[in-house]
């Protein structure tokens, strides 16, 4: 048995023995073991997570807002890359979704700003047409996936829902300390 099981085995014995006034409690010390140390924190908690949606299309950013409407989503909106880099600046977003052009800029733009500001944020890139080649473009230049346009509920959330986490791996990973 791993140790993960081993954690959710001891925590779900100790839950039904002891009652849910102490859960608060259990679930602290099972927070603090060994195995559950390693997942990020984003993973544990409803913290909120920042989408930076960068598109001229109205439309578009409140489908994007429609989908992701629970309390972990926090959407900021930009309508070009010139506002986009001002909010990348304010609030540290963690996805940044950006239409494939923009009208002062493309996505490459955006991906370079967010780059040189420190921002590790995955960027999805939207796009009414996307073949292999388009595709294996943001892949290579770093962007994290495409999205195509008009938005699929699932698709959305199962992008965003792994960009968010892969962001909180980068996060978590640059607060371990170096391995000597």
């Amino acid at each position: 048995m791993n140790a993960s099981v081993k954690v959710s085995t001891k925590l779900l014995s100790l839950v039904m023995s002891i009652g849910s006034n102490t859960l608060a409690a259990v679930s602290r010390e099972a927070l603090q073991s060994p195995t559950m140390q390693n997942i990020p924190a984003t993973n544990l908690s409803k913290s909120k997570i920042t989408l930076l949606a960068i598109t001229p299309d109205r439309g578009d950013c409140q489908s994007l807002t429609q989908i992701l409407d629970d309390a972990r989503w926090t959407v900021h909106e930009a309508s070009s890359y010139r506002e986009a880099t001002r909010l990348i600046h304010e609030s540290d977003p963690d996805v940044i979704v950006c239409e494939r052009d923009l009208p002062d800029g493309s996505w490459k733009d955006v991906f370079r700003e967010a780059v040189a500001v420190g921002n590790a944020a995955p960027v999805v890139v939207v796009s009414r047409q996307a073949d292999d080649r388009f595709w294996a473009e943001v892949l290579n230049l770093g962007g994290y996936d495409v999205l195509l346009k008009p938005f699929e509920y699932t698709e959305v959330r199962r992008v965003m829902n792994m960009a968010s986490r892969d962001r909180s791996r980068v996060r978590h990973a640059a607060l371990e300390p170096a391995v000597a």
